[in-house]
């Protein structure tokens, strides 16, 4: 999506491949957080589908309980979460940022849609094929290391 083609829409620190959201334009790729787009909800907030102006489909994460301190260690968190591309992880598009009555501070981080079903429909089956215990063996063991790496170890 190109800058100039979307307005209300900022790059973070220069960093082209994170966009900085307005409300406005989260509200309305989401209906107005519509029941309708809600696509799951957890101990963090409420995920959304949502439909951006290039006709992309993005998942909206919006956190809840938030206060507008910290926004700027939010934006370099989303800004470093977004520098890291892996096969296995999806790609973050950007966040947004908003004091608003009577909402309060929203804190929404986009990412891109994947329609696959949630980890829980693959666990427990709800409407989709379980997952082999081999294939869950298979992804515990690559998700082994991430868990057990520490950056100050050098």
């Amino acid at each position: 999506m190109e800058r100039d083609s979307v307005s209300g829409m900022e790059m973070i620190n220069g960093n082209n491949s994170v966009i900085k959201f307005t409300l406005e334009e989260i509200k309305k790729a989401a209906k107005n957080f519509s029941r309708e787009n809600l696509i799951g909800c957890g101990g963090y907030g409420s995920v959304y589908k949502g439909i951006l102006l290039d006709g992309s489909e993005v998942a909206l994460k919006r956190f809840k309980n938030f206060s507008a301190a910290g926004d700027e260690s939010f934006a370099h968190e989303v800004e470093i979460i977004a520098s890291v591309r892996h096969v296995n992880l999806v790609a973050l598009r950007g966040y947004c940022t908003a004091t608003v009555n009577p909402e309060g501070h929203q804190r929404i981080i986009v990412c891109d849609l994947i329609c696959n079903g949630s980890l829980y429909d693959h666990l427990f089956g709800s409407g989709m094929k379980k997952l082999t215990w081999p294939i869950r063996q298979n992804i515990a063991l690559g998700v082994a290391p991430g868990l057990a790496y520490h950056p100050w170890r050098c």
